[in-house]
């Protein structure tokens, strides 16, 4: 089995199903995958997106 280590930058919506789709390749093939997270923003809300009663927020429905 080999083993493949990954750094993703970020865990914004894009980091998020980039890292989804590394753990899909790799139950499909069989192998060891370790992935390390780096993003100083992952504690707190509206990092990514608004706050829910934002106008901003509207515009993204």
């Amino acid at each position: 089995m080999n083993e493949t280590s990954v750094a993703v930058i970020g865990l914004g919506p894009r980091g998020l199903g980039v890292v989804e789709r590394l753990i899909s390749l790799a139950r499909f093939r069989d192998d060891a995958l370790r992935i390390e997270v780096v993003d100083p923003s992952c504690s707190g809300p509206e990092r990514a997106w608004p706050s829910p009663g934002s106008a901003c927020r509207r515009w993204m429905s």
